[in-house]
């Protein structure tokens, strides 16, 4: 699957992005409505780009939301730790919200998100056998 994702080429709003997020060091973080302001692309549609970017096409951007605040290119294992660290707090805060909200405790939520992970993975799995 990382072959294929790599055979995709990126359209012209994904490589816009890229090239103004490529080599932006850390210290000099740029916003979303500034991407949006250079771009014209809204913003809502530049997160998603982003995410894109990170998941489909596996480009080192991280995010801050401390000051600077703003997207900026991983440049080393610090970094990107930095920004593992504040993902995976956040999900566990997200994490923690969703099982109070629905009534259950945090390890049945997670019983229930191994499930789920399972069956995305089986379907992507089937997918992959479908297009052999």
């Amino acid at each position: 699957m990382n072959a294929l994702m790599h055979a995709i080429p990126m359209n012209k709003e994904e490589l816009l992005i890229l090239s103004l997020l490529k080599d932006r060091p850390r210290h000099s973080p740029i916003l979303n409505n500034e991407i949006q302001i250079k771009t014209g692309i809204p913003e809502r549609r530049v997160r998603r780009i982003v995410q894109q970017l990170i998941l489909m096409y596996r480009q080192p951007i991280g995010s801050s939301t401390g000051v600077p605040q703003g997207y900026y290119w991983i440049r080393n294992i610090e970094e990107a730790e930095q920004n593992y660290r504040r993902l995976r707090s956040r999900a566990l805060v997200i994490l923690k919200r969703a099982a109070t909200l629905k009534g259950i405790g945090t390890d049945e939520l997670i019983n229930q998100l191994k499930f789920d992970l399972r069956e995305i993975s089986n379907e992507k799995q089937k997918n992959k056998e479908k297009r052999r």
